[in-house]
């Protein structure tokens, strides 16, 4: 009997744990908003934190982030935005005409 407790609270420990640490795998694009095109290298980070990746050739990139996360999107020469993360995303960024014309 005293076996079966001690299992269920490791059960129920682990369950718990796993509970708290749930992650989502959140995959997109980024392009500008004027032409469409893809923006090689652009700049994908957690908000709050130090993980991010950057865009491929496509303008596209993969990152697993804590469930409830929000992410910075920057890319030099146009406006950054925050968007909540989730499985797909489409992002456009528009030009900083301030930016460019200094």
């Amino acid at each position: 009997m005293k076996y079966k407790f001690i299992a269920l609270c490791m059960m129920l420990g682990l369950i718990a744990s796993a509970s708290f640490a749930q992650t989502i795998k959140v995959t997109g694009t980024v392009s500008g908003k004027a032409d469409g095109q893809p923006l090689i290298g652009a700049g994908v980070v957690v908000v709050g934190t130090s993980t991010g990746t950057s865009t491929d050739s496509r303008g596209a990139f993969e990152l697993t982030v804590p469930a409830g996360s929000q992410l910075e999107v920057s890319y030099i020469g146009y406006t950054s935005v925050i968007v909540d993360a989730a499985a797909n995303l489409f992002i456009e960024l528009e030009e900083d005409l301030d930016f460019l014309e200094e």
